[in-house]
């Protein structure tokens, strides 16, 4: 089942790239 891990892994990651993206653009509105 390499194929489901792989899915559940990529997901994550995703999540975890939209999550540092909104920090990101929040401290960003901080600053300005």
């Amino acid at each position: 089942m390499p194929s489901i891990q792989n899915t559940i892994i990529e997901f994550n990651f995703t999540l975890l790239l939209g999550r540092i993206y909104k920090n990101k653009a929040k401290s960003e509105e901080d600053i300005m």
